[in-house]
């Protein structure tokens, strides 16, 4: 029988290291420890829960990008039916009729002329809701060539303060001049 001294090791044995001292565990491993302690069934209703509210998420930002997108195509459909209304009076552009004004288009409308280069020929119209506030669209430089370009196609432009932008369409007119009409997005930022 072989009597080994209890202060030394073994033949063939070698002591290990002491362990390192116990570090506080981090936020991760007690989370971790904490969902493991937790009881199955209570897992799955906190990942289904999870996941339901994932696809909530989801689906309100699926249904919001295309109500706007809807929204402004009934847009770009006013704004063309405006300037096909507009086309239809005759070759000078817009004139006041039997309501005192160019059409209303929409909750904030706008409507202005302008000459071949760029300039406004005439004061332009805005039109807006009792009680309401609302500028105008800050447009671009539309000289005839640029609305040849754009003709038929709405855009979108901000406003001239900090409001909701506008979606407007430009139309040349035979006389060299052109017109923009346009339509305040409140509605569909609202």
């Amino acid at each position: 029988m072989v009597q080994l001294d209890p202060g030394q090791p073994a033949s063939g044995w070698r002591s290990s290291p002491p362990p390192p001292p116990a570090s506080p565990p981090s936020g991760a491993s007690a989370l971790r420890r904490f969902w493991r302690g937790l009881p199955l069934r209570i897992q799955l209703v906190a990942v289904v829960l999870a996941l339901v509210v994932l696809a909530l998420f989801i689906t309100a930002a699926a249904a919001t990008t295309l109500l706007r997108g809807q929204l402004i195509d009934r847009i770009d459909s006013q704004l063309q039916a405006s300037v096909n209304g507009i086309s239809a009076l005759g070759g000078g552009g817009p004139s006041a009729g039997a309501g005192g004004g160019p059409p209303q288009l929409g909750p904030s409308s706008y409507l202005g002329i302008f000459a071949g280069d760029g300039r406004p020929l005439t004061s332009f119209s805005l039109r807006v809701p009792y009680g309401k506030y609302s500028s105008g669209p800050q447009l671009p430089q539309l000289t005839y060539t640029d609305t040849l370009i754009r003709q038929g196609q709405p855009f979108t432009v901000d406003s001239t303060d900090q409001g909701s932008g506008w979606r407007v369409q430009a139309q040349a007119l035979p006389n060299g001049r052109t017109f923009v009409v346009g339509q305040s997005l409140d509605d569909v930022d609202s």
